[in-house]
């Protein structure tokens, strides 16, 4: 019974430790990123929460389907090296500090470019051991690792401008008006002016 009990308490104290352990590693993400088919985004691979001397250096890949997006540029902010067109579909993230790394650290800014077709891949990151630098002073482990993603939609359409219809002027002196079209018009405006005109004579004849 007492070996039973001597047992389960040193499972529990293990369990502690690593889950102790896990929470003072810290963590590293990748941020996702939505943009059009054709079109280019950037996305931040960054440390959160890094404790004193957890991530003094790394090599980190971040790996995605090329069919869906491709690495155009990689720029790693802590002194490192960023190969953006490591392997097909893999970026790779080199860096070292040597005093660590802490609290919140940005370590590069990956561009992509979408195929031409709507899709989307997570941006997975992958750890590639190199040595006991990059565990850092006993009892810390390298940052837990986040997923990220790139998500490639359709263009938002555009509307077209809706044509405002003209004013349609009468045809006056088109070259086939026939005859009988404009007669009458005139006949019309001659008899205005004689009435005009008679009506003027009349009106002098009585003031004489």
């Amino acid at each position: 019974m007492l070996n039973v009990l001597l047992s389960t308490l040193a499972l529990a104290v293990a369990v502690s430790a690593a889950q102790a352990q896990e929470s003072e590693s810290g963590l590293i993400r990748m941020g996702d990123v939505t943009t059009q088919v054709g079109e280019q985004a950037t996305a931040a691979l960054e440390g959160v929460d890094l404790p004193p001397g957890s991530l003094r250096a790394w090599v980190i890949d971040v790996k995605f389907d090329s069919d869906v997006a491709d690495a155009t540029e990689c720029a790693s902010l802590q002194g490192g090296v960023c190969n953006a067109q490591f392997d097909a579909g893999i970026v790779r993230i080199t860096g070292a500090s040597s005093k660590g790394l802490v609290g919140s650290a940005l370590l590069a800014e990956l561009t992509f470019v979408c195929g031409p077709e709507e899709g989307r891949t997570d941006l997975v990151l992958e750890e590639i051991p190199f040595g006991p630098a990059d565990s850092g002073p006993a009892g810390f482990t390298f940052p837990k690792l986040e997923v990220g993603s790139i998500t490639c939609i359709a263009p938002t359409p555009t509307e077209e401008p809706t044509a405002t219809p003209g004013m349609v002027l009468p045809r006056t002196g088109a070259s086939n008006s026939s005859a009988s079209e404009r007669w009458p018009w005139l006949a019309g405006l001659l008899a205005a002016l004689g009435l005009t005109a008679l009506g003027a004579a009349i009106l002098r004849q009585r003031r004489a």
